[in-house]
């Protein structure tokens, strides 16, 4: 009896218990490595993400002195679609960069503008225009800050936003402006189609290399004369419009509309407005 009891003390672990103990370090161990993965993996992201932030503010950085060099650089009096629309690109190190320019004078400054250059534009009323010209925010630092004022939504907005700008002299380049911001500056239809045609040049296509071009403010006239008569109305008009400023051929502030990429990574996209000697606005998406 005595030894059937000391086999029976003495004998070693059940090995289902052994299994079942190293069953649940096993899964301890896995649980430990599943969350230090996610805490290791989460940093990782982190950090990739800093990176790459890092790296596309200096990429636009570079971006926008490349095309403050360029606006430098033009010595021509006047800017048009085609001078501008030119993609850039370009390869630095491990990035990258790409832009598109548009100059800010294509569009209406709702700072400077009258209510009834205001209430051309599509979706305007003279109401809402003359609520635009009162609002208390008056002169706005973008123009998104037109939401502001009662009427304009997200649908009007979306209308505008590509004939609207805060960030130019006041005055409209007759090379760039679209239809509807010339007509908001006061031209009439007929003048209108004559600079559209006129623009376009013989392939009738805009932003190519054969566009017509006012090369001055003061030959504006006389150019489009020479392409097709005036009637003396027009030339009135189109007369008044330019000595008052309101039209001009050459442009001072450019939007950038500019992608930014490090290594294969999705690119940055930012919103750059830009003077000749400055950043007027620095928009990162």
């Amino acid at each position: 009896m005595k030894n059937l009891q000391r086999r029976y003390l003495s004998r070693r672990p059940d090995r289902g218990s052994i299994l079942v103990i190293s069953i649940w370090v096993l899964v301890f161990f896995a649980i430990l490595n599943a969350g230090l993965y996610g805490i290791i993996s989460s940093q990782i992201r982190l950090v990739r993400t800093i990176e790459e932030r890092f790296f596309c503010v200096y990429l636009a950085e570079s971006a926008v002195v490349y095309a403050q060099a360029a606006i430098i650089k033009d010595k021509t009096a006047y800017d048009t679609l085609y001078e501008l629309g030119q993609p850039v690109e370009k390869e630095l190190g491990a990035g990258r960069f790409s832009y598109t320019l548009t100059d800010e004078e294509s569009k209406l400054n709702i700072n400077t503008a009258q209510p009834e250059e205001i209430a051309r534009l599509p979706g305007v009323d003279l109401q809402l225009a003359e609520a635009i010209v009162n609002s208390p925010l008056r002169p706005f630092r973008i123009k998104e800050e037109i939401f502001s004022v009662e009427g304009v939504d997200n649908e009007l907005f979306d209308r505008l936003k590509d004939f609207i700008t805060t960030h130019s002299k006041g005055n409209i380049n007759i090379n760039t402006a679209s239809i509807d911001v010339l007509y908001a500056a006061g031209l009439d239809e007929g003048l209108i189609n004559i600079i559209d045609a006129f623009r376009k040049g013989p392939d009738n296509s805009v932003a190519t290399e054969d566009d017509g071009k006012f090369e001055g403010s003061g030959d504006i006239v006389n150019t489009l004369s020479s392409y097709r008569a005036l009637t003396a109305e027009q030339t009135k008009l189109l007369t008044g419009l330019i000595n008052k400023g309101s039209i001009a051929v050459e442009s001072k502030n450019f939007y950038l509309q500019l992608n930014a990429q490090f290594l294969d990574r999705q690119p940055i996209r930012y919103d750059i407005i830009v003077g000749s000697d400055k950043i007027e606005q620095w928009l990162e998406y």
